[in-house]
């Protein structure tokens, strides 16, 4: 099975026999790097596929300065493929309107604004509409899509993408009524096909593009019920209500028997203090508003809110501004009921809401903190802070007890510098810094250093970056390291490292990495790093070319001892040939390098047949596997 929405599939789940063995796989969408060839591909076949459009397609200058400017790489809203797709669609229209600020929801509000502008040229033309002036043909637009909303609704808690025949004939009506062209409105936002009946008969259904679309208007739905539920007491009229939006009837009833009994018994303001009166003024309003909305929508089918997820995380992003924080955190609470409970699940929710402070602060109470002996890849494990999610971080983590971070980047460590205020309360225990580790850079160590001296705790358990003089007298002051990546670009910092090596005793150390550039002279290893017990110690020589094999070969023969196990050798971006490897695994046994744990080498530099006949040879010679 499957589906992009996994929370839909427990029931089925359940009934798989145990007798069947069950793998399960997330595709969490396209990866860091890979997003702008999909971009440009994406256009590519848009212009191929769409020959007759007017509009011209973006130069390929323009593409990559969009690409820059919503920085598409890093936000993870745009690992999403429908979310990139919306940019591509957004590109030949409305490019100027996206900026590194855009989140979800304003993505998919932009291509509703677009289809509307293009739905309302289409209705100038017509002669149902055409004598309507701009005002009036937007009004009666919006009448038919609180219809439309009500009906995606409805077939979304059918699990249905296809409008039963008694939706369509609704729509339709409603066309009728507004004097609206029925054609004209379903096509603009929903898809027509022609199907055959048993019958022979031919019949038109409709079905939205995406399920993510129909959520959209399923959450807009809901956000017209609730402004529905406010009128009351705006207007302090409640017999003269319209109540356009199916459902809010019986849910407005409900209200006015609780406004009724707010008049019988007025609370009693006189004498009271300003304080007290605020808070009188501020005491909770009814809730459930939410959910009584869509339990009381004639025509339903069983609501079952863990297939609410991406409905709710939509409302979430779309809630207007003058919402109270009770309303939020029901949204909220629902959520979590609903079956989001992981950090990366609300962090995607803080993000869709440009961070709102009543978002964060209702999430606060549902997000998972650290537990003591737990790995850091749990979610229960230390909260780990990535580039997508600094923005996030920086309004949650002042609202958060204080806890365990590890703060693991792949950008510029400047742009960590905004965190810098809300991480006073929390304890930092890991810096991972992984850009500069495989491509190093003396003009980064400052930053680093500066960054390592604000956030650096005695309680450091990781630190992956360049080793400097300063970074070298932080890690000799720290005794529960687990994890070291340090890397080697120079022959000062081969000498740090020698320091490092003998003056230092980590009693918890588990992994050891070093990454050592070219233009580090081997001269400048004079002690190697013992192979301990329980210790893995991985050595990535980077960019070794065919001039550069014989200086691996003795970059290795310096940093092993040749007797003891625990090594691991690493070629990241290497160059070489079958021909090359061979020399190279000839070398390090004419070295004496021998009983090394494996050789790993880059995927496209041999073939699956050469690398099997390389590993026999490094087998026979230096007793080790290869891999690539």
């Amino acid at each position: 099975m499957i589906t992009t929405h996994p929370e839909a599939l427990q029931e089925g789940l359940q009934l798989i026999p145990s007798t069947y063995y069950r793998v399960e796989v997330e595709l969490v969408g396209i990866p860091m790097g890979q997003r702008e060839d999909f971009l440009h591909r994406y256009l590519d076949e848009l212009h191929k596929t769409c020959p007759g459009t007017t509009l011209t397609p973006p130069t390929t200058d323009d593409i990559n300065q969009c690409i820059k400017q919503l920085d598409v790489e890093t936000k993870e809203h745009f690992r999403l493929p429908l979310n990139l797709s919306i940019v591509a669609i957004l590109m030949y229209s409305w490019p100027d309107k996206m900026n590194r600020n855009t989140t979800q929801t304003e993505l998919y509000s932009l291509i509703h604004e677009l289809t509307l502008e293009k739905l309302d040229k289409r209705l100038i033309d017509n002669d149902l509409t055409k004598h309507f002036d701009r005002r009036t043909r937007l009004d009666k637009v919006e009448n038919w899509l609180s219809a439309l909303y009500c009906e995606m609704f409805i077939a979304l808690t059918h699990d249905q993408l296809t409008l039963q025949e008694e939706s369509v004939n609704k729509l339709r009506s409603k066309c009728d009524t507004l004097d609206l062209p029925p054609d004209e409105m379903m096509a603009a936002f929903m898809e027509t096909r022609t199907v055959k009946t048993f019958r022979g008969c031919d019949i038109d259904c409709y079905s939205v593009p995406h399920k993510g679309f129909q959520e959209r208007y399923g959450a807009l739905y809901i956000i017209q019920g609730i402004k529905q539920l406010e009128k009351p007491e705006e207007s302090g009229n409640v017999t003269n209500i319209v109540v356009s939006t199916p459902g809010v009837g019986q849910i407005l009833r409900s209200k006015m028997q609780n406004l009724i009994k707010k008049f019988k018994k007025p609370k009693e303001t006189r004498g009271c203090s300003a304080r007290q009166l605020e808070e009188l003024q501020q005491q909770p309003k009814e809730t459930g508003n939410v959910i009584n909305i869509m339990r009381a929508t004639p025509g339903i089918g069983q609501i079952q809110l863990s297939k609410m997820q991406n409905l709710l995380q939509m409302l979430v992003g779309m809630i207007p501004h003058d919402w109270d924080s009770i309303m939020v955190m029901e949204v909220v609470n629902l959520l979590q009921e609903a079956g989001v409970n992981r950090r990366d699940q609300w962090l995607d929710v803080i993000e869709d809401t440009k961070c709102s402070e009543k978002v964060v602060k209702a999430i606060a109470d549902h997000f998972p903190l650290p537990r003591a002996s737990v790995s850091a890849w749990d979610d229960n494990g230390p909260i780990v802070i990535e580039d997508g999610r600094i923005a996030a971080y920086e309004k949650l983590l002042y609202i958060l007890p204080p806890t365990q971070v590890i703060l693991d980047i792949v950008g510029n460590p400047a742009s960590l510098n905004c965190l810098l205020a809300s991480l006073d309360r929390h304890v930092c225990i890991g810096l991972r810094h992984r850009q500069t580790y495989y491509h190093p850079t003396e003009d980064i160590h400052p930053i680093v250093d500066q960054l390592l001296s604000k956030v650096w705790s005695p309680d450091l358990s990781v630190y992956i970056g360049p080793l400097s003089d300063y970074v070298l007298s932080r890690l000799q002051r720290v005794r529960s390291l687990r994890e070291i990546r340090l890397s080697i670009s120079s022959n000062h910092q081969a000498t740090l490292l020698m320091e490092l090596i003998t003056s230092t005793s980590f009693k918890d150390l588990e992994d050891l990495y070093v990454a050592v550039t070219p233009e580090v002279q081997p001269a400048a290893i004079t002690t190697n790093i013992p192979g301990i017990d329980n210790i893995w110690v991985w050595l990535h020589l980077l960019d070794v070319t065919d001039e550069r094999v014989s200086w691996a070969c003795e970059m290795v023969a310096n940093l092993i001892n040749p007797s003891q196990r625990g090594y691991t050798i690493w070629f990241p971006r290497s160059t070489l040939d079958e021909a090359g490897w061979i020399r190279m695994i000839q070398d390090l046994w004419r070295r004496g390098i021998k009983n090394i744990w494996g050789m790993l080498v880059p995927e496209t530099s041999i073939s699956s047949d050469q690398a099997h006949q390389l590993d026999n040879i490094c087998l026979n010679t230096l007793g080790a596997s290869l891999y690539r």
